[in-house]
């Protein structure tokens, strides 16, 4: 698939994708998947340039992100499991992190090279930084909503800057293997390259 085709079939998923949560959620829901739209565009052209491991990881956590993420919504929406929303928002917020480092790795995937420990701290370091943003996010809404004061929702913040680190490590774990297998293909060619030259 060239360039031009490649950013069409984005720009039809994305738009996919917003259409589906206008018609499913409410339009704060919205803004999740208009977020995930703009990162998309944002590192499409970075994730061109990338090896073939990482383009197909890119697009997989493209695609499935938001199915995960509508999946969530709209079992807490209709309460599909009574009580559940408390467990649902810890995997919604351990897929939010694990898919958003997944989706920005093109940007940053070189720091793969320089050896896992810096890696990792840059991983971690970024996923906390855009996680306690999120969550300082959330709370601006809820002061604006007058719900600030609620008790419960504090231990929902804290809980979901925790699950954000479980997540942050497997997009580190799969960056890792994405990154370092296309440095080791490509330092190590095949044994059948050569043969019968």
């Amino acid at each position: 698939m060239n360039p031009p085709s490649r950013f069409l079939a984005l720009c039809a998923v994305l738009l996919a994708m917003l259409l589906t949560y206008r018609m499913a959620f409410h339009a704060f829901d919205l803004i999740l998947v208009a977020a995930w739209a703009v990162l998309a565009l944002a590192t499409f052209r970075r994730m061109g340039t990338s090896s073939f491991a990482v383009q197909r990881m890119w697009w997989t956590t493209l695609l499935l992100f938001p199915i995960w993420e509508f999946a969530i919504k709209w079992m807490v929406q209709h309460n599909v499991i009574a009580y559940s929303w408390w467990w649902l928002n810890r995997l919604e917020h351990f897929g939010w992190m694990a898919s958003l480092l997944l989706l920005l790795l093109p940007i940053y995937q070189e720091l793969f090279r320089l050896g896992w420990f810096t890696a990792l701290l840059f991983v971690l370091g970024l996923g906390s930084i855009i996680g306690n943003l999120n969550e300082f996010w959330e709370f601006g809404l809820r002061v604006q909503a007058g719900t600030a004061g609620r008790g419960v929702l504090y231990l929902d913040t804290i809980l979901d800057m925790l699950t954000n680190v479980p997540g942050a490590l497997l997009a580190f774990l799969i960056g890792w293997r994405v990154v370092r297998g296309t440095v080791l293909q490509i330092e190590k060619p095949s044994a059948s390259v050569g043969i019968g030259g």
